[in-house]
């Protein structure tokens, strides 16, 4: 097991949530910068982001969800269809804020 997903294991075990979500941002990040974004890692930001939404928690779900739609972007392709899922999620949880637009 990598070091990230020791630290995001721990952070989600004592419901450190901001941190997992700072830890998956950055790996997200980096991992974009060099074009090598393991399939997993978008899967776990994933996940975080829909236990952001489902607490109410939208500010973090929606700035998660962007991070995974643009990885999702540079590894799949735009027309993929797990891109248009992260869509439909960014979508519903601007939805839930009043924005209008996912600036």
């Amino acid at each position: 097991m990598s070091n990230l997903n020791v630290s995001l294991a721990e952070a989600l075990q004592y419901r450190r949530y901001r941190a997992a979500t700072n830890l998956l941002k950055e790996a997200l990040f980096a991992a974009s910068e060099y074009r090598r974004i393991d399939i997993e890692l978008i899967n776990q930001a994933n996940s975080v982001a829909k236990m952001f939404y489902a607490q109410s928690e939208y500010q973090q779900a929606a700035a998660l969800y962007r991070s995974v739609l643009l990885a999702q972007q540079n590894v799949l392709g735009a027309d993929h269809p797990d891109v248009a899922d992260s869509l439909a999620n960014l979508r519903d949880v601007l939805w839930e804020t009043g924005c209008t637009t996912p600036s």
